[in-house]
């Protein structure tokens, strides 16, 4: 199903590749393509471009995870890269695998679209490394049907504050206590972009944090907010509140209207019928008098 806010996101995180890698000539880019491939797609035709048209060779080194035998084994990524740098893994992505990279310029696009849990969250702490440049952005949903696995600190902050907010507050805590031990400015790491959407299944989070100095100065890439259709009538993932229980209220009232409209249909059915056999009726009545 086309979803248009999805595809947003999508084109957004493109974007900021072009940005990131425009005046670099060697990059390790991570993603975790799922069944799309849009985004990895582009980053090789970004290559092609970047050798054939704008004749400035540019070493890529593109990874790819696919924890699912499943999506990964109906899934192919067209081998574009003629030095073989592109790798499709059939694997569950672990700390253990940032070490693949080869470049000190990393962009990591880690699409996870569970909890914001504390196996997930380590990737932030350990994406950014000492002279390195990166940008990391990172997909949760905001709808969580288990907790056990969230972070003791976002879990807490979720009971006064929307999902959204008890994340960002950890994103920028966590980037001050990376800070703390980064010199200069322009070493800081921080956070891009924010945006939150409807996605198929549940209300979704992207952020976007980066260390790179060419990101951080362009004002066309900064921004945060709630990624909607002009003609989209459900509920922003922002003014989703709590936890499972707004979910569950959500759907519930999903369900109700859904029975609410079958028994107006058989309502109206009913009254049909009713009018067919008066009508009935009144043209017989004549021929038995």
């Amino acid at each position: 199903m086309k979803n248009d806010c999805k595809n947003a996101i999508r084109y957004l995180v493109s974007k900021t590749y072009e940005t990131y890698a425009k005046y670099k000539n060697s990059i390790s880019v991570l993603s975790l393509p799922g069944e799309s491939w849009e985004f990895e797609n582009h980053i090789l035709n970004h290559q092609d471009y970047r050798n054939c048209i704008q004749q400035i060779p540019m070493d890529l080194q593109l990874l790819c995870f696919e924890k699912s035998f499943r999506t990964y084994s109906v899934s192919n990524l067209l081998d574009k890269n003629k030095d073989n740098n592109t790798q499709y893994i059939n694997d569950k992505i672990t700390l253990n695998h940032l070490n693949l990279l080869k470049n000190k310029n990393k962009f990591l696009w880690f699409d996870f679209c569970g909890n914001p849990s504390v196996e997930s969250l380590q990737f932030l702490n350990s994406s950014f490394i000492q002279g390195e440049k990166t940008c990391a952005i990172f997909t949760f949903t905001l709808l969580w049907r288990k907790r056990d696995n969230l972070p003791i600190e976002i879990d807490n902050l979720s009971q006064t504050s929307t999902n959204e907010e008890a994340i960002e507050i950890y994103f920028k805590e966590a980037l001050k206590d990376l800070n703390a031990n980064i010199e200069g400015y322009s070493n800081k790491i921080t956070l891009l972009w924010k945006y939150t959407y409807i996605s198929s299944r549940a209300p979704m989070i992207c952020l976007c944090v980066t260390n790179d100095a060419t990101l951080k100065h362009e004002p066309a890439l900064k921004g945060q907010g709630e990624l909607v259709k002009p003609d989209q009538d459900i509920t922003p993932a922002a003014a989703i509140k709590g936890d499972l229980g707004a979910g569950e209220e959500m759907i519930q009232q999903m369900q109700e209207s859904k029975r609410s409209l079958a028994a107006k249909k058989a309502w109206v059915t009913i009254r049909a019928n009713k009018a067919k056999a008066a009508l009935a009726a009144a043209q017989t009545a004549p021929e038995n008098i």
